[in-house]
């Protein structure tokens, strides 16, 4: 029996942590003790079971992304998709997915993104390339205000955690990109396409494909591990 479960609390979304383990050993206990702790304080993440057993799980990590214009949208970075050895090749993370598309559109998600490892794992998911990945955080947010067109907003939340996970960095001697492809990059999915026409300020009649068009034409920012 298969069954996908979408968890909402810490202690529930605690019981993934061995699968992450498993197949992210790369993670320090220092990283995944504040992960669990603080970013799966909002997030959600998908897990699926099969036969008792967790075999996959996805977790979407919220942030609010600004646009120039002024406008706001809750999005979500879909981050740590991980399925177990013995249960890969079987379909579990075009399940995840599709499940986890269905539950962004009802909650009126414009877009999401995600940072792959290959491009070409995504695309059949209808991912877009849209921009590159940031490997130099910004220190300067006014700046990064002035200079692109799409961005995330740095509220007290984001703060906080970026400065968390540059301390752990800082004294672990590690380096918050390890493991990155040679050339990151961000690709994004429509989700809501309404919801994006509001964040966008694209006329009612704009398609899909239209709308990826118009993001992949503004200069975007992110520099977002988690």
């Amino acid at each position: 029996m298969t069954e996908i479960r979408v968890l909402r609390t810490r202690e529930e979304k605690a019981g993934t942590r061995e699968l992450y383990e498993r197949v992210f050993p790369e993670d320090s206990a220092r990283f995944l003790d504040w992960y669990y702790q603080d970013r799966c304080s909002d997030n959600i993440i998908l897990a699926m079971w099969k036969d008792g057993q967790l075999v996959a799980m996805a977790h979407l990590n919220p942030f609010v992304m600004c646009t120039k214009k002024g406008t706001r949208a809750r999005v979500y970075y879909i981050y740590a998709v991980a399925t177990a050895p013995e249960a890969r090749h079987q379909g579990c993370m075009a399940a995840l997915l599709r499940r986890s598309f269905q539950l962004m559109e009802e909650a009126h998600i414009p877009f999401c993104f995600l940072l792959p490892v290959d491009e070409a794992i995504y695309q059949p998911f209808d991912f877009h390339t849209v921009c590159d990945f940031q490997t130099t955080k910004a220190t300067d947010y006014a700046a990064v205000q002035q200079a692109y067109d799409v961005y995330i907003e740095e509220n007290d939340d984001y703060v906080r955690r970026v400065q968390a996970q540059q301390a752990m960095a800082a004294e672990a001697d590690e380096l918050s990109d390890s493991g990155l492809p040679a050339h990151p990059v961000i690709m994004a999915r429509i989700l809501s396409l309404p919801d994006f026409l509001s964040f966008s300020g694209l006329p009612e009649e704009t398609d899909r494909a239209q709308a990826i068009h118009w993001l992949r034409q503004q200069r975007i920012y992110i520099a977002e591990a988690v």
